[in-house]
């Protein structure tokens, strides 16, 4: 039995086969696009693979995400059916909590306005209280949860959404297509932490942002193709939205030509919300490895009809 690493980019697939290696050097890795026999692959490591790589493995039991997504996967054509399998990782939690409470702050605290300031020689002091500020977390897996909690630790008034119930978690929560507009409504700050699937590509839409409160703001670190772009700016220059931190985007790198280089209240960063850390991460995707060999269930296997 063999694993495959199938990652397009040369460098990132040097630099995963190296931990991997460094961690299981008895094993046999078979680097794309040099699979050797292709019978004896059982087991499939993968980020942004060719299409119809998948459809030629015969014994392939287990494609492995070398990330928290998998849209990816399921964009792939003739994809067998076998077991999807994707990263949880509680520092990658964690790190997006981090991110997700700086960029609340920011908006929150004006700071943006107050660095502007400091150029002119103003001194224009505003401190709002967090609990007049009503943040909405879309998506409540274990991230959005985490998350969630996070900023409720800062004392703001969290409520969250999500496809099912969530009745574990101790803050206001919503689920279900007749309650997503009561959730839209009385949200000031909305946290997209969606996974990307059908019904979920263009969510952040023109239409969607009308049903937030005036002014309200948009984070978006979920996946670029949540967002409708030109319905973000157009919703901006309307001024129903007050602004947006974006950490994904459809195209990335983002071009330089984009609009959202130069729009003042739209800041943006190169998808660095939360990066997998190789070193860490192989050793969980090993694990589940060595499960399969066992016959064990697997750990963190996505639910293909949901698509996370």
């Amino acid at each position: 039995m063999a694993i495959a690493i199938i990652i397009q980019e040369p460098k990132l697939r040097d630099k995963w086969l190296e931990n991997f290696r460094s961690l299981a050097p008895d094993l046999d890795f078979r680097v794309w696009p040099d699979l050797g026999q292709l019978s004896d692959i059982t087991f499939a490591i993968t980020w942004r693979p060719p299409h119809n790589v998948f459809e030629n493995l015969p014994n392939l039991k287990a494609i492995h995400s070398i990330g928290a997504g998998v849209n990816y996967i399921f964009e792939t054509p003739n994809l067998p059916h076998v077991a999807i399998l994707k990263v949880v990782d509680e520092r990658l939690t964690h790190d997006m909590a981090q991110y997700v409470s700086h960029a609340v702050l920011n908006h929150f605290l004006k700071i943006s306005r107050y660095q502007k300031a400091q150029l002119k020689s103003q001194w224009s002091p505003s401190r709002p209280l967090p609990q007049e500020t009503q943040i909405g977390i879309l998506g409540l897996g274990e991230i959005g949860a985490h998350t969630a909690q996070t900023l409720r630790k800062l004392h703001f008034n969290v409520c969250g959404y999500s496809q099912s119930p969530k009745p574990h978690l101790d803050f206001q929560t919503y689920h279900g297509k007749e309650n997503f507009d009561l959730f839209l409504h009385q949200t000031d700050i909305l946290v997209c932490l969606l996974p990307l699937t059908a019904q979920t590509e263009n969510i952040l839409n023109y239409d969607l942002f009308y049903k937030l409160r005036k002014n309200a703001y948009i984070i978006n670190v979920g996946r670029g193709k949540h967002l409708v772009e030109n319905d973000l700016i157009r919703a901006i220059d309307e001024q129903q939205l007050s602004g947006a931190s974006l950490d994904v985007f459809k195209t990335e790198p983002l071009p330089s030509e984009h609009p959202f280089w130069k729009h003042e209240q739209i800041h943006i960063t190169p998808h660095i919300a939360s990066q997998t850390i190789p070193a860490r991460v192989c050793k969980l995707i090993l694990d589940n490895y060595q499960r399969q060999l066992q016959d064990l269930p697997y750990l963190n296997q996505v639910n293909q009809s949901k698509g996370y």
